[in-house]
């Protein structure tokens, strides 16, 4: 069980559950009523299980909110989405201000929230794609929690099919891994989160590491971190080489990387014009790359850090 941090949760979980309060009351006139219920209904149900790995993009909720497109203006179902957020983020404001999380993720707590309580003043999620939107939607619920650049899954599962491949060096060096950390399955796992760009810099990142590394203190059954993205591909020291620092020095800090195969998503070309000239011409491909960082050796970093 966690315990209110008097501190913290005096000084500011009032200020901000009256807020939140508040906001829930301004957008009531603009989710029909029916569609409150259903959506009260939803955060009474969908609670997070800290042991077992889900997808963060939950089932449940997102079959509720298919359905509400076919019966629902936009601005009702932009405004019905920000008050299912909000009345998650009033449910667990509390525990995201108690022992349960360090002090340092409380204040990322605070900073993510204040963030959603403006975007849902000045923004329409429609504006956005979905991704954003279940993302923060998985903030409110507990299933991610904030660390700097990026939203960590608090319990998720590295798949086989990840790590196995032809190369029969990588699939032994990915098993044995697995085998010496006790499983694949217990693990956080951190996402690129588009509103957390500002803070994407290699002292973001640093900063973000070492909130994961207080995390996994207080959480010893957690095995390490991972990544899987185009974003951890050792080409990249070359062909950009402003994203080196994502991956400089963690394969001597004790992590391990593994092919995973050609990225399809795009992601990698959306923002260079550099990367997409270098596709065009066949001298770039993307490759999904799954990077696991076990406990120890993030620890041990985060004490000489």
């Amino acid at each position: 069980m966690f315990t209110a941090d008097k501190t913290a949760h005096s000084a500011l979980s009032e200020a901000l559950m009256d807020s939140l309060a508040q906001q829930l009351a301004d957008l009531q006139p603009a989710v029909p009523e029916v569609t409150r219920i259903q959506l009260q209904q939803l955060v009474q149900e969908c609670q997070t299980q800290f042991n077992r790995v889900s997808p963060y993009h939950d089932h449940a909720i997102a079959q509720v909110l298919a359905s509400l497109n076919q019966n629902n203006t936009s601005e009702q179902v932009s405004a019905a989405k920000s008050w299912l957020i909000l009345a998650f983020l009033q449910q667990h404001l509390a525990q995201m201000f108690s022992t349960a999380y360090p002090q340092g993720i409380q204040a990322e707590f605070r900073r993510q929230i204040e963030r959603i309580c403006q975007f849902v003043v000045t923004s329409q999620w429609q504006d956005y794609a979905p991704d954003v939107f279940y993302k923060d939607l998985a903030l409110a619920r507990l299933k991610l929690f904030p660390a700097g650049p990026a939203l960590v899954d608090c319990y998720s599962g590295i798949s086989l099919r990840q790590g196995l491949s032809l190369d029969i060096r990588q699939s032994w060096r990915f098993i044995r891994l697995l085998q010496q950390l006790g499983g694949r399955v217990g693990y956080y796992q951190t996402h690129v989160h588009l509103p957390l760009l500002p803070a994407f810099d290699h002292n973001g990142w640093q900063h973000a590491y070492q909130l994961i590394a207080e995390m996994l203190k207080q959480y010893p059954s957690i095995k390490g971190v991972f990544s899987v993205s185009w974003l951890r591909d050792p080409q990249l020291a070359e062909i950009s080489p402003h994203l080196a620092y994502l991956n400089q020095g963690l394969i001597e800090l004790g992590a391990q990387a593994f092919y995973c195969g050609i990225d399809t998503s795009g992601d990698a070309l959306v923002k260079s014009r550099h990367r997409q000239q270098l596709f065009q011409q066949g001298k770039y491909q993307p490759q999904r790359v799954l990077l696991i960082w076990p406990k120890a050796a993030l620890l041990r970093w985060a004490v000489l850090a």
